[in-house]
Formats: structure tokens, sequence, C-alpha cells
């Protein structure tokens, strides 16, 4: 039998910014303590009936107050998931406290736990403010302390030492195959290792881990900020379908033996266990995410409760995140659950996000969608049984779980994937699971595949415990896909990063940190909100927002901030301004816009002017000449360009393009400035923080009643790029 421990003792009521009762008595405690015993210093006075509170003692000890407090919450704890949600609860919703009288202190930052030379106990530093006299002489002072803690090093579960606590569950078969569900799922205690399919047609099943390591017990997983996992696969000779799920699933909704699947039907191998009802009619119920290895092209019909209902588009076999479609029924006869994996469906809402596609038409991942060829197998095609055909492939998955909410109140998810074949060479540190592996300066390092989603608080709860295993189905043909050296580690150093707020003489920025719906925010004062259209929501640059917004040349999408907002004329910039934001190109498209200023596509001069642009950070057009320099055919250069009356000319009178061209499916940050009045250079222009062209003479933008475009330049998405924006400042 098994001994169940108990996970996070209760937390302390919310209260809001007003602080708790516990906080309260520590006050009181302390600093009414420290009152009675030095209360000499804390009054000085000229005559003794008029007394007047020593306020920076008050602060002080104030801020000591919250470091003692800080102390005594996180000590409590010898688990460090524990650790990491209590972090984050002091940082965000009691991240202040406040008394009675006004007084207050404040936890400016605590850090992630970490250990001195990688061994030995765990610590956090606490920084702390007090405040004091917020009516008279108000006072602050701020403090900092190391504190150890009683949380030790989890260590990492998997096949090796625990393979006999992954549990089969649900299997079952088609009517014709009835006594095949047992193969469905096959563990090896011996060799240690899962075979899925069972070289079988028409079978499904799902198995999950059911041990007592780590924070889990049963099984029941507390997730914490994520996790990174590590296993790799192969297929036996022959395989070809249909695929299986790597899964994580929300335990608070799901018991031991949730799986998909569905039984009366001839086909129920595109569901791969993940979707559907299963054998008890209640499947796997959201939340839940997933990284899909399909090997079999199903896309006939968009019905899911018919068989080929997949979506998958050209592409064979590929690699897709995928959460849960939606959850009402499409009809009297077919369940909402069919879609769960079925791409493109869902809402794309906090409550029901939409399944990636292939939105990119390139496999390039970014979208939550990868493959290598798009007319051909680059997985089934090493399960031959020619020695150098036959491969091993090497699956890493991390997954970075928000602890603070963004300014909406949604929580962000981001699953990254990285699928290298075992004759690929990788960088050092590929199976350490004690620490993140992409490095952005290393393209090496970087995942294949990569989505981001936001949650509600109530599917955000749902998903502090959870279940991992793998999901699996066959249809018409056979597979065996042999899973081994699994090895997961719940993530112990989160990166706890607040919403950045806009710097007061910014006009906008636009931090998309949505992840959802079609309202871009302007979290500036200005409130200048755009409208999304015909874009989609994919993993951005991270912190302090997970998400970007794709735009394409195949759907004309964009961000538009309408030129009859409120405050939108103070976009209507003339002598001087600064355009800045990240850029992830697809692919390069003539003239595509990256932030402009204007509406029209009407051209009313020869030279090209469109009838009411006034500034445009965008790209080049093919064999276009600037300043006598000659852009080749498939440049990718930025050009920053103010426009007068006569803006185009020979040369460009008021354009800074970059000195080289940009790589694809690689983040830049890039910022134009432009300022008639300097003394020196009046353009410029900056790639990734480096200076990369400039000019000296500028002559400052019209003044045009206008709208602004985000990834593209005129109405309707005209002129866009094929890429990926994030963090846009004006």
């Amino acid at each position: 039998m098994r001994t169940k421990r108990s996970f996070l003792p209760p937390r302390p009521r919310r209260t809001g910014q007003r602080g708790s009762t516990i906080v309260y008595v520590i006050i009181a405690l302390v600093v009414f303590g420290a009152l009675a015993a030095a209360s000499v210093s804390l009054f000085s006075s000229s005559r003794m009936t008029a007394s007047r509170p020593n306020c920076a003692a008050q602060a002080r000890l104030l801020a000591e107050s919250g470091l003692r407090y800080a102390a005594s919450e996180l000590r409590q704890y010898t688990d460090l998931i524990d650790v990491n949600l209590r972090i984050a609860y002091l940082t965000g919703a009691q991240r202040t406290n406040t008394l009675s009288d006004g007084g207050s202190f404040t936890f400016t930052s605590i850090s992630a736990p970490y250990q001195v030379g990688g061994t030995g106990p765990f610590y956090v530093n606490v920084t702390c403010r007090g405040q004091a006299c917020p009516d008279s002489d108000q006072a602050s002072h701020t403090m900092t302390a190391t504190y150890s803690l009683s949380a030790q090093e989890p260590g990492q579960l998997g096949f090796e030492d625990d393979i006999e606590s992954f549990e089969e569950v649900g299997e079952g078969a088609s009517p014709w195959a009835p006594d095949d569900k047992d193969d469905a799922i096959v563990v090896d205690p011996v060799n240690k290792t899962v075979t899925l399919g069972g070289g079988k047609r028409g079978i499904f099943g799902c198995i999950w881990y059911g041990g007592d390591l780590q924070t889990c017990t049963d099984g029941d997983c507390r997730l914490g900020s994520g996790f990174r996992g590590y296993f790799e696969f192969e297929l036996e000779p022959g395989s070809q379908g249909d695929g299986f799920t790597f899964a994580v699933i929300s335990a608070s909704q799901n018991p031991a033996t949730a799986c998909g699947g569905k039984s009366d039907v001839t086909l129920p191998g595109e569901l791969l266990g993940y979707a559907g009802p299963g054998i008890d009619g209640n499947g796997i119920k959201p939340p839940k995410l997933a990284l899909e290895f399909d090997l079999f092209r199903n896309d006939a019909t968009m019905w899911p409760c018919l068989p080929f209902s997949r979506n998958d588009n050209a592409p064979r076999d590929h690699v897709a995140v995928i959460y849960w479609g939606r959850e009402d029924n499409y009809g009297p006869t077919c369940d909402g659950t069919h879609d769960d994996n079925q791409h493109g469906a869902g809402l794309l809402t906090d409550e029901e996000p939409r399944n990636p596609d292939d939105w990119s038409a390139s496999g390039a991942g970014f979208d939550g969608f990868y493959y290598i060829d798009r007319d051909s197998d680059w997985i089934r095609s090493y399960n031959n049984r020619t020695p150098n055909r036959h491969r091993k492939f090497r699956v890493r998955v991390e997954l970075d779980r928000a602890l603070e909410p963004n300014d909406s109140g949604f929580y962000c998810y981001s699953l990254k994937g990285w699928i290298k074949r075992d004759d690929q060479s990788v960088p050092d540190g590929f199976t350490d699971l004690t620490q993140d592996f992409a490095d952005p300066d290393n393209p090496a390092t970087l995942p294949e595949i990569t989505n981001s989603v936001v949650l509600n608080q109530a599917r955000h709860q749902d998903m502090e415990h959870v279940r991992f295993g793998w999901t699996t189905a066959t249809g018409a043909t056979t597979m065996s896909a042999i899973i081994s050296a699994f090895e997961l580690n719940f993530k112990v150093d989160p990166e706890l990063c607040r919403p950045k707020q806009a710097p007061a003489d910014y006009l906008a920025y636009w931090p998309m940190y949505e992840g959802s719906g079609d309202i871009l925010h302007d979290v500036s004062d200005n409130n200048l909100d755009g409208f999304i259209s015909n874009s989609y929501w994919v993993a951005g640059t991270g912190c302090p927002s997970c998400s970007g917004l794709l735009v394409d040349n195949r759907t004309q999408g964009q961000a538009h901030v309408l030129k009859d907002t409120p405050n939108a004329s103070l976009l209507d910039l003339t002598d001087q301004g600064a355009l800045s934001t990240w850029v992830y190109l697809n692919s390069y498209q003539s003239w595509g816009g990256i932030l402009h200023h204007g509406d029209s596509s009407v051209v009313v001069t020869s030279d090209g002017i469109m009838a009411d642009e006034t500034y445009t950070l965008q790209f080049t057009q093919n064999n276009a000449r600037i300043d006598g320099l000659r852009i080749r055919r498939g440049d990718r250069r930025p050009m920053f360009c103010t426009f007068q009356e006569n803006a185009w000319g020979t040369p460009y009178p008021n354009c800074v393009v970059a000195d080289e061209e940009l790589d694809l499916q690689r983040w830049y940050h890039i910022v134009g400035t432009w300022d008639k009045t300097a003394a020196g250079d009046q353009m410029k222009l900056y790639i990734n923080g480096t200076l990369s062209d400039t000019r000296a003479a500028c002559d400052g933008a019209r003044s045009r009643d206008a709208g602004l475009h985000i990834g593209s330049q005129v109405i309707n998405g005209g002129y866009p790029i094929d890429g990926v924006i994030d963090g846009v400042y004006i």
C-alpha cells in the first residue's frame, strides 16, 4: 500500500492589497514589540506636548517585519515546487501588505531558490521595502536578507528507477479485433521500455505515471512552474501509423484511468488515444496539452466524428502541439471530445485554446506545427531494416508555466520540443534536465517546435495537479513505437517576471501578452488598443509576455490602431520619434510592413509615396536602390523612413537601411529613431542593439490623420510581413 502524503498546507486567505490576518499579527508582534523595547528612539520632541513619530525608524522596522514574514512563510516547505508557488504568491497577490495607519511593506524581489556551488541547502534572497507615515513625513527603507530553506533537491524520475510505476489504462480495440486490445501498450520492466501500438490494427490505450517519486502521489503530481523531460523512440520496421502523444493532463479533472479513443468504429486510430470518449465515455477532460507524433495523414473531412477528420494538410508525418478542441458537442451524434487533437479546433480563448495548425505553411515549428519535408515522410522513413535508415529519435520537452498572471489575469503556458535523430549531433546539455537547453545566441539549441497559450485562473488551478504519460492508437495500419530512456524533472528555478510598464515618456507599448482574443492592448496611459485580424497567437520572445502575433502574406493579417481611436492623434509624430519591436521572419516579403503610420494604399506620386503615410519600419523591395546601395534580390533588410510631400526620390531623402540581411527563423530586435533637431546624425537604425545605419539630415515626418498598422502597411493587411511580431514600443 502506498503511503499518502499531504500537499501544501492551506494558504492564508487572500484579502487583496490589505494583506491578511496573519500578516497583521506578525506586523503587530514585530513592530509593537520593537516599539516597546525602544520607544525613546521612536519619538522626538521639542516639547512634551508635541511629539511625533520617527518615520524613518518605523519604515526600517516595517522592512524588517516583511523579511521575517517571508522567512516564516518559505522555511515551512520541504518541496521546492511549494516554495516557488509561495514566492509567486508573495511577489504577486501579497506583494504589498498595508496596515490600517497606511504603513506598509512590499516584497520588491524574491530570488528563485539556488544552491552555492550546485550542492547543499537551497537559499533565497528577499528584498523588502518598508514605508511609513504616508500622510506626513513619508519615509521608506529597503532591506535584503538571505535565508536557507528546508526544501531539498527532488531529483529526477523515469524508467531507470521506476518503470513499474507506469500503468496501462483505457485499452480498447475495434469490434473486429477485440482480442488485440491488451497489445496497445506493453511495459517491459527488464529492458525498461514501453511499446505503443503492438503491431496491431484498430487498438488504442494510454499509460500514465502512477508512482510516488518527487512531488507525486499515486501519479498525481504537482506541476509548479513546469518541467523538463527527455525520451527516445524508434519505430519497428513496417510501422505506418497512426502515432502517439506525450501528454500532460489535469489530475483534478481526470482519474488515473482516463483515456481517449473510440472502439465502436472501424478506424479509431486518428484520435491517438488522446481524443474521443474512450472506454468509459468520458475521455480525457481538459485542461490538457500534448506533443503529438502523427505518422498517418488524415485530411478528408473536417467533421470530427468521421474518419480522416484530423485536418492534416499536405504534410505526411509531423509533430504538433495540441490542447483540446471545443467542449460543446457538434450535434447529437458527435461528442465534442472527438476534435481534441484536430488541428485548428478551439475558440482561441483563455478558456479554450486553439490547437495549432500549419499556419505558416513552412513546418518551421514556430507556429506549433513541425515537419521537415512537406511531401514525404521524415519519421517513418527511418523505420526500415537497413541499418543506416533505421534510427532512434531523441526528444526533449520543456514546459514553462507562469506562476504570476498577466495584465488580463491569465497565466501563460509555453511548450517547447526538440526532435533529433540519434545520428545527428547536438550541443552538450541536450539530456541535462537540471536547466533549460535553449540559448538565444546558439541557434543549434533552439527548439524545433514551440507554442504558447494563456489559461484563465480556473483552468490554471486545474493544472496545478497533473498526470503525464503517453496515449496511442492505430487504425487501418499498424505501428510499434518503442519508448525508452525516459526522464522527467519538475522545474525548481522558475522565471518570475512581471509585465513591463510603459515608461512615462512613451506614447504606447503593446507587450502582446494576450495570447488569445482579437484585441491588442496598449499598457501605456494612452490606451491605444488595436484590433487584430487574420492573425494567430503563437510563441513570442518570452518574459514579460509569452505570446507573439503571427502575421503572414497568405491571410493578410495585421493589428490596426484606428485613426478615430481616442488619443490616436498622439501617433502623428513629426519632428522626432522612435519605433521599437521584436521580429521573427518565416519568409521575406517585399515591402513587408512592421510598423506603419498611414492607412491608404493609394499611390499619389510617381515616386511611389502613398497618400497618408508618415513614417514606416518595413522591409525593402527586391532590387531596390537606396542611397546608391544595391539591394540584391532575396536580401532581407529592414529599412526605416519618414515622409514629406516628395518623400521618394533619388536617393531617398529620409531613409536608413540595415547594413546586412536578416536570417530567417530567428528573433531580431529592431529600432528606428529620428530627430530633425539633433546636432549629430538625425536618423538611426539599430539591429539587436547595434547601430546598423545612420543619416546625418532628416526632414522629419509630415502630419496626417491616419491609423497605425502592426505587421502590415495599409488597410486590410496590405504589404504584410510573413512572421511574428512581439513587444512593440513607440
